[in-house]
């Protein structure tokens, strides 16, 4: 939890609250901090958490309809599962020459096709990694997917006599690096708005139902038994003003007025497999907190004011 401690301003203990969780989507709800931090968050997530990403291939027989450089560029973009990836060093920061197994996964990546009848399809789950059990926890996303799952990673089709043959070397990185880093598919995030409506003004228009069903997002309903018109569903709003415009057509004004909450934040984040949502929020964090701590000790911050 982060702590406002700046004079003049009172503590401030942010908290979550999970909305949707899946495999693959997280929806959650931050309040009790400012955008400043929420949008550093959602900057994390997409550049700073750590995975593991194929950085290097050797192309040993390649008679596939795919160039050289297309096949390695599609390797290098296969999400690895990356739940072990602390574990490893980074490239710039191991002793070794190359590679070795503390900062590095190897992979042979080798298929033929003996298939006399149509295509042989390759997939990412032939890639075989070499190593100790760590390194074998490090293999493409859709590694379980049995031959009846639909999701598997496609990488090529190959006709009868036509190989693929190269290996692969993986590293850990951060999206800020490059893209096939990034844990996140997308990060979105939303200020949670806020809907008043002046019941008084309200009763002035005319036309309720004209008014209701202009909402793209329908957060008005119109109670037919009695007449009034009432906020259906507030966290809809995507502040478009489309009510107020609506409300000053049919000749009243100030019947709606719309803001932001300044302290919560609606993110959805889709992951790419690399991560299990929850953990790519999670490393968000602690990313996060580290940097935040950083700051502190380089500016020698006491009791949250810089000493001189």
């Amino acid at each position: 939890k982060f702590i406002s401690k700046m004079e003049g301003s009172a503590q401030r203990q942010p908290t979550i609250e999970i909305q949707e969780l899946d495999g693959e989507h997280i929806t959650f709800l931050l309040k009790g901090t400012d955008l400043s931090v929420a949008n550093s968050l959602r900057r994390i997530m997409i550049a700073e958490v750590p995975t593991m990403a194929i950085e290097f291939v050797t192309v040993h027989a390649n008679t596939s309809v795919l160039h050289d450089e297309f096949l390695v560029h599609r390797l290098g973009l296969i999400p690895l599962k990356s739940h072990k990836a602390d574990l490893f060093r980074y490239q710039r920061e191991c002793t070794c020459f190359g590679s070795c197994p503390q900062c590095s996964v190897e992979y042979s990546f080798k298929v033929k096709s003996e298939k006399k009848d149509g295509k042989m399809p390759v997939y990412a789950h032939h890639l075989i990694a070499k190593g100790d059990s760590k390194i074998h926890e490090v293999l493409p996303a859709s590694s379980e997917d049995n031959e009846e799952n639909i999701d598997k990673i496609l990488i090529s089709k190959i006709s009868n006599g036509q190989e693929i043959d190269c290996t692969c070397i993986a590293r850990k990185g951060i999206g800020k690096e490059h893209a096939k880093w990034s844990p996140v598919a997308t990060v979105a995030l939303k200020q949670i708005p806020i809907i008043e409506l002046n019941k008084q003004k309200v009763n002035l228009i005319k036309n309720k139902e004209d008014f209701v069903n202009c909402c793209p997002k329908n957060c008005f309903i119109l109670r037919q038994e009695t007449g009034t018109i009432d906020i259906e569903d507030m966290d809809k709003c995507i502040m478009c003003e489309e009510c107020i415009r609506k409300a000053t057509a049919l000749g009243v004004e100030g019947v709606v007025r719309l803001s932001l909450k300044n302290d919560e934040f609606l993110f959805t984040v889709e992951g790419t497999g690399a991560l299990a949502p929850e953990e790519v929020v999670q490393k968000s964090f602690e990313v996060l907190i580290q940097k935040m701590n950083s700051i502190s000790e380089a500016l020698n911050v006491e009791g949250g004011i810089v000493s001189n």
